[in-house]
């Protein structure tokens, strides 16, 4: 990509010389200025944007999480504090020399006053909201330079996973929503000048008019989240239908693991697509982004001159060594609209942050590991702590099962009772039921010390049925029903 930043080759040391002298400037004319809360933040840890000399000294700065910006019924619009909102008189007094000059020829090349200027870099016109367990949704918003970035990301993508302008034709069946996943492949098809459609998914086009569209188009690329892209697969293979021209396909939205790409793998053989590259995505709606991995199974690429990414101890706070497990770290380096410094993701990564050479992009770049797991997904049952992260993982991966549904509930639906959780499975044919209920609790018990209170049997249309493929925006995997 000529002309690309990204591209440009770097040892480590200058490389994260480089994002911390961003870091500054960005810190200096961009956020302090505009934000209250920055500004109040950095006065309280007695640091200035000139203090972040070093990677240890961002720990001067005190790290913020989703309680500073969630809302609720007390405060619905905790998510402004974060948002840069200047007045003109600001941004004015705030200019550098440099600034003035692109402003000045924005205005004489492109005819734009100084207010379309000012509603370009700052004024909000996107969001995407972050779910969780909070009572009501994070909204992020975007200004046009946040967009512009978001279009630039999803062209890194696509240059990244061998997508080629002339050549491709791709199918994203990610939900209509106004989420990040959405939106990143929507904003790829039209930067790259290549023919995406975008169905949104089993709850719009439903399953059936997808596998024709699929059979009519027969595209190159094929992008969803790993449960329903597995979904449409296995339809597929059931109807006798062949897709020979795919090559590519991208998920998002969940984890991915080996034994899941090759349950797929094997599928998509004997749908005539035996040579299938299954790349994952990593997407942080706060980052506004997302980044793919450099191959099948490995790392995930992340793009310097926008974010900069930490990874600390999820109980202490404090920076783990290189490539070492932690929480990931978020710091904007550019952009506007919602803007997040050392913000803690909830994301749990295996191995962190590391500025290596990466044979796909040819240059050192700062890469994440790909096993990144939830925090938050971590919860109690049986009064046990249990990574639903890892169940899903491990259930995912028991080749004997073609669907599966987890429902955590209460015995005698009792708000009091103790917790159980149920197993609902549909499996391949042939394979013995009970056999497979002591399989599985027995790797529960030696995993987990825990097991399956209870297993139930379906066909895997009725699973499919369960966890809504055709009508949520995301699978209904693993259901907490128990009272809160």
């Amino acid at each position: 990509m000529p002309g690309d930043i990204f591209w440009r080759k770097r040892n480590r040391a200058d490389l994260i010389n480089w994002q911390l002298a961003k870091l500054r400037t960005f810190l200096a004319n961009r956020v302090l200025p505009f934000n209250d809360f920055y500004r109040e933040r950095f006065k309280q840890a007695g640091v200035q944007p000139d203090s972040f000399q070093e990677l240890k000294d961002l720990m001067r700065l005190p790290l913020m999480s989703k309680a500073d910006i969630v809302p609720d019924a007390e405060n619905p619009n905790r998510y402004r504090q974060i948002i840069l909102q200047p007045t003109e008189q600001q941004l004015k007094e705030s200019l550098t020399l440099g600034d003035k000059a692109v402003m000045l020829w924005r205005k004489l090349g492109r005819g734009q006053s100084f207010r379309d200027q000012l509603y370009d870099d700052f004024l909000p016109v996107h969001l995407t909201f972050t779910t969780g367990r909070s009572a009501l949704a994070t909204p992020v918003l975007y200004t046009k330079r946040d967009v512009d970035i978001l279009k630039l990301a999803a062209k890194r993508i696509f240059a990244l996973s061998g997508i080629t302008r002339g050549e491709d034709t791709g199918v994203s069946v990610f939900p209509f929503a106004p989420h990040l996943a959405f939106w990143q492949v929507a904003f790829a098809g039209f930067e790259v000048g290549l023919l995406v459609v975008n169905t949104g998914g089993g709850c719009a086009m439903g399953s059936q008019g997808i596998l024709r569209l699929l059979g009519r188009l027969q595209p190159t690329l094929l992008v969803g989240t790993p449960g329903y892209v597995y979904h449409l697969v296995q339809l597929a293979r059931e109807q006798g239908r062949s897709f020979p021209q795919l090559r590519t396909i991208v998920l998002g939205a969940e984890r991915v693991n080996e034994a899941y790409r090759a349950k797929l793998k094997e599928h998509l053989a004997d749908i005539d697509a035996p040579e299938v590259k299954v790349l994952a995505t990593y997407g942080l709606t706060e980052a506004k982004k997302a980044w793919i991995q450099c191959e099948e199974g490995g790392r995930y690429i992340t793009y310097p001159d926008v974010e900069f990414f930490e990874v600390v101890d999820p109980d202490t706070g404090e920076q783990v060594p290189e490539g070492e497990p932690g929480e990931i770290v978020l710091t904007m380096l550019d952009g506007s609209g919602s803007v997040f410094i050392r913000y803690r993701t909830g994301d749990l990564v295996t191995e962190g942050i590391v500025y290596e050479h990466c044979d796909t992009i040819g240059r050192v770049a700062p890469m994440v590991g790909a096993d990144i797991r939830r925090a938050s997904e971590i919860r109690k049952v049986k009064d046990t702590l249990l990574d639903l992260n890892e169940l899903h993982l491990m259930l995912q991966g028991i080749p004997e099962i073609l669907e599966w549904q987890v429902e955590l509930r209460k015995r005698d639906d009792d708000p009091f009772g103790l917790d159980e959780m149920w197993l609902k499975l549909a499996l391949k044919e042939g394979v013995d039921p009970e056999f497979m209920e002591r399989q599985i609790n027995d790797e529960m018990h030696n995993r987990y010390e825990m097991h399956f209170d209870r297993f139930l049997f379906y066909s895997r249309e009725d699973i499919a049925k369960l966890l809504k493929l055709d009508d949520a925006p995301k699978e209904l995997r693993i259901v907490d029903n128990r009272p809160r």
